[in-house]
């Protein structure tokens, strides 16, 4: 019926479109996986709790953005991004199941 068409067409677009945005946000977060490591890297190094000690001692960032030195904010990317990858396997993993 027209009706049908009309409805699966649109559900056609639709997930073509989130399909195509999800590829591209797939590639960019594959992209900044050795950034994301790096980023790890430094949270947990003695170099970035000597920058932690200076910020909170002097002066010194004040004219930096320098919220990479909060501690929450590292570590609450961790946990998103942890959380994600775990959702994007269930999600994958549903998807694959409906196939």
């Amino acid at each position: 019926m027209k009706k049908d068409v009309i409805r699966f067409e649109k559900i056609l677009n639709e997930s073509q479109a989130m399909y195509d945005q999800l590829e591209d946000l797939l590639e960019k977060i594959a992209e900044n996986e050795s950034r994301m490591l790096a980023l790890r890297e430094y949270y947990y190094s003695e170099e970035y709790h000597r920058d932690v000690e200076i910020s909170n001692q002097t002066d010194r960032y004040k004219d930096i953005s320098h919220g990479v030195l909060s501690e929450d904010a590292v570590y609450n990317l961790m946990i998103t991004s942890y959380q994600n990858s775990i959702r994007m396997l269930e999600v994958a993993t549903q998807t694959l199941k409906h196939e």
